[in-house]
């Protein structure tokens, strides 16, 4: 499959061989699950200590965020590299065996927190649950906090164990949604953790989202992501060669937090074919 190339400042090697649908694929996933294991998904759009709600996102000005320098005029010279003039990085495909796919039923323990799904829903509307703990600056929603341009939501309802003998601290927006090609390439659908049943309420605002676990303790949470597959589909020129014309494609739940590859992570089969 082709994935999307993504600029870089320093030039790196390229990889010398591809499987599975050939091709390049599509970039990291951003935000907490690569660039910032403390701090989440939403490291760039939390509450501040005072204020835990997400709906707060400061306007634009010309393009630039409110409170950002505006770049200098200047008189037409080039003094540094252009975008367009960097170089390209390949970012190489990841696959599963077997083995790493579990069922709905299933229990997967990573790190010594186990995590187990015990309700599934996939729908455009939020229904009843709290608007105050829903980011809603990155999709166009109603006023109810239901979608209004096909894209859904996918809620789970995680038991999160800690199997261990020491206190440990979660985060609970880790792994995020996948789905995965018949070639068993793993494909990143969504790492945009979007709400959470309870905040909580250690730390500062922005760790709303972590919790902390005694020896033996379990916490059970409500987290939701975005899923948009028209624009997963605009973005993989070989996306029908993966997964056929009819348009459906399988969703995992991944259990690790994302660092580069799939080595000791598990796919939790969802049950739910997304549209």
């Amino acid at each position: 499959m082709k994935r999307k190339w993504i600029a870089a400042i320093m030039v790196v090697s390229m990889l010398a061989g591809m499987c599975g649908c050939a091709g390049a694929g599509p970039e990291a996933p951003e935000g907490g699950d690569l660039e910032d294991s403390q701090t989440g998904s939403l490291a760039d759009s939390q509450p501040s200590a005072d204020d835990r709600s997400f709906g707060d996102f400061q306007p634009s000005v010309d393009g630039q965020p409110s409170g950002a320098s505006q770049p200098a005029q200047d008189s037409g010279t080039v003094t540094g590299t252009e975008p367009d003039d960097l170089p390209e990085v390949y970012v190489p495909a990841l696959y599963v065996s077997e083995e790493g796919i579990l069922q709905i039923d299933d229990t997967a323990v990573v790190d010594g927190i186990s995590y187990h799904v015990e309700r599934v829903e996939y729908t455009e509307k939020f229904g009843d649950r709290d608007l105050t703990h829903l980011n809603d600056g990155l999709k166009p929603v109603d006023d109810q906090g239901s979608f209004v341009d096909g894209t859904r939501y996918l809620f789970l309802t995680i038991t999160f164990t800690n199997t261990t003998d020491e206190t440990r601290e979660i985060w609970r927006n880790q792994g995020g949604i996948y789905t995965i090609s018949s070639q068993m390439e793993t494909i990143h659908v969504s790492g945009e953790a979007v709400y959470y049943d309870v905040y909580w309420e250690g730390g500062t605002g922005a760790d709303c989202h972590h919790w902390v676990l005694e020896p033996g303790e379990s916490v059970t949470s409500e987290v939701g992501w975005y899923v948009d597959i028209a624009a997963q589909k605009a973005e993989y020129s070989s996306w029908e060669e993966c997964f056929g014309s009819g348009g459906s494609i399988p969703l995992y739940y991944m259990v690790k937090l994302y660092d580069g590859d799939n080595e000791g992570s598990y796919f939790i089969d969802l049950g739910v074919q997304a549209e």
